[in-house]
């Protein structure tokens, strides 16, 4: 994935920024600090371990929990996430979108909200913020073509 100017990392912000911020909101901070860990290994596109999955519970949990049978991502399924993550259709496809598009600006909002919603005892996973896993141009270095 190629690095976004800083236009393009305005324009996602603006366009998904609210309803990300609502989601975000009614995850609340211990299950958006859970979430943050899939930002560590930018662990994309698959609903073992990604941010949702992550802000659920361990890895493979929601898919299981929701009934995910793979491949295709079917409506019935997205409706179960939403239920469980206590989330509209509107904020689950803006998390989505930027986990999928734009990684770091999920990331910087998780952020932002984290520094406004502290958490008395982070999880042990979290050692670090979610600015500091993602180089600001995009991604870590490991990931860099």
């Amino acid at each position: 994935m190629r690095t976004l100017t800083q236009h393009e990392y305005e324009v996602f912000k603006l366009r998904y920024g609210n309803a990300v911020k609502r989601a975000l909101v009614s995850l609340g901070p211990t299950r958006v600090q859970q979430g943050g860990r899939a930002f560590k290994e930018l662990q994309r596109h698959g609903w073992v371990n990604c941010f949702l999955a992550l802000c659920f519970g361990d890895a493979g949990v929601l898919a299981d929990v929701a009934g995910f049978q793979g491949g295709s991502f079917h409506n019935n399924f997205r409706y179960k996430v939403e239920m469980l993550l206590g989330l509209d259709q509107e904020e689950t496809q803006a998390v989505i979108s930027l986990y999928d598009h734009a990684p770091h600006v999920l990331a910087d909002l998780c952020e932002e909200y984290l520094e406004q919603n502290v958490v008395k005892q982070p999880p042990e996973e979290i050692t670090q913020p979610f600015g500091s896993w993602l180089d600001k141009r995009g991604f870590p270095a490991s990931l860099k073509g």
